[in-house]
């Protein structure tokens, strides 16, 4: 076996019992010689590759947040590319819903110059613009040869059908962006689940680091803080805001929430439900956060 070879099995087999002593008994708890003798490893073997017992804990770290950070890009990328795909034909299905709509309703009332014109007009105001415009279209185009209320039974017909098709393309919005946020979390849980020993990791180095360490496990875990940041944003970013408020904005105050969630847990040694039951209040608040506590009159 080359030197090479034995090196990576050495440096897998330190960082694999070295993993499972710091999630079983947090970084305070865990010692050198606890990891050495419980995995058949010498000490000069250990300390060959790393200097101290900081530099091999930020090392179990380094190897978690980065098959963490990899597993939820994977997932996003994925849910992201399918919600993207699904929105051309969901525009498409506006405007031929509104102009099939529009041409059923205004032919039996008008004469037959009148409704190729209401056609034509409706299908170019539904395809360029919105309700008003496909109305007043409809109005002019049908008032020639059709009665008053003929006219007026093609407008409101064209109202209703963008309207209709508004909210469902704005349903439709609002469901890509509950996909990803559900997608998101849903990842989470599968890897921490598949690997919970790097869950406890995950819970000490984001809820309760060693304070000497802080600033190491910052850096160790930046890809994944951009990671949330852009998931976030990118959901926010194909949504409607309420006036005056950004996405940065945004952001900072679920950033802010999040950081309150982190201390009401910081001080229990969380077993699997109560895991669970953290990501579940991460999943709520970001909702409530997204669409408000407040239900507002139409």
């Amino acid at each position: 076996m080359k030197r090479e070879e034995k090196n990576s099995i050495s440096m897998k087999k330190i960082l694999e019992n070295a993993t499972q002593e710091f999630a079983k008994r947090g970084y305070g708890g865990s010692s050198v010689n606890t990891i050495c003798n419980t995995g058949g490893i010498s000490k000069g073997i250990l300390y060959h590759y790393f200097k101290d017992k900081d530099e091999l804990y930020l090392a179990c770290l380094q190897n978690c947040f980065e098959r963490l950070t990899a597993a939820l890009s994977a997932t996003q990328n994925a849910t992201w590319s399918a919600t993207q795909s699904a929105a051309p034909s969901a525009a498409q299905s506006t405007a031929s819903g509104a102009t099939g709509s529009v041409t059923q309703s205004a032919a039996p009332s008008a004469t037959q110059s009148a409704a190729p014109s209401a056609t034509q007009s409706a299908t170019q105001s539904a395809t360029q613009s919105a309700t008003q415009s496909a109305t007043g279209s409809v109005t002019q185009s049908a008032a020639p040869g059709a009665t008053g209320s003929a006219a007026r039974n093609a407008a409101q017909s064209a109202t209703g059908s963008v309207t209709q098709s508004t909210a469902r393309n704005a349903a439709g919005v609002e469901g890509g962006v509950d996909a990803c946020l559900e997608s998101y979390f849903d990842a989470r849980l599968a890897f921490f689940k598949e690997n919970p020993q790097l869950r406890s990791l995950f819970c000490e180095a984001v809820i309760s680091p060693p304070a000497h360490l802080k600033e190491a496990i910052r850096e160790i875990k930046a890809d994944f803080d951009r990671l949330n940041v852009s998931v976030l944003s990118g959901l926010l970013n194909r949504v409607p805001l309420q006036n005056g408020v950004t996405v940065d904005e945004a952001v900072e105050v679920f950033r802010l929430y999040q950081d309150f969630i982190n201390a009401r847990y910081q001080m229990e040694n969380m077993e699997p439900a109560e895991w669970e039951q953290r990501e579940q209040v991460c999943r709520r608040s970001l909702h409530i956060l997204l669409y408000g506590i407040v239900k507002r009159e139409e």
